[in-house]
């Protein structure tokens, strides 16, 4: 990223940019301390536009008229800005700046293992299949009692 510097009449207008690695999803912010008045004047005004967003740019996040301003690009490319400082008495120095932007890293995709339950046996145990089950366990008592009934009156 670095910084531009243009120079007029001994005045200095510089943009910096933080961070120096652009990166698309992530705040960008543009400052001016680098910016100089000429000897005896000090700077009053600042103007932020965008030059060519570069179809990653829709626009500034924050004011454009003070020492600093923010943009988040949405995608890897590049995109140009302009700064103009205004000293006390009128006078004026603009700079562009070109900004490279990374493409976001490519996160993999959440793996969700499978779930344990259901299926396979196990599970929770429904009223129906316990109903049934008392009945089964009953029919057998019931098959038990008669047997041992015909036994007794075979003996």
């Amino acid at each position: 990223a670095g910084a531009a510097v243009a120079s007029v009449a001994g005045s200095i207008a510089r943009i910096d940019v933080s961070p120096a690695a652009a990166v698309a999803g992530t705040a960008v912010t543009l400052g001016s301390a680098g910016s100089v008045p000429a000897v005896g004047r000090s700077i009053v005004g600042w103007a932020w536009s965008l030059v060519d967003a570069g179809g990653i740019v829709t626009g500034f996040a924050s004011a454009t008229n003070a020492a600093t301003a923010s943009l988040t690009p949405t995608a890897g490319g590049s995109f140009t800005v302009r700064l103009v400082v205004t000293d006390n008495l009128g006078g004026a120095v603009g700079v562009n700046q070109s900004i490279s932007v990374a493409a976001a890293p490519v996160l993999p995709p959440v793996v969700v293992p499978p779930s344990s339950g259901g299926g396979g046996g196990g599970g929770a145990v429904s009223l129906p299949w316990v109903a049934l089950l008392a009945l089964a366990v009953l029919a057998l008592l019931h098959t038990a009692r008669r047997s041992r009934r015909l036994r007794r009156q075979r003996a």
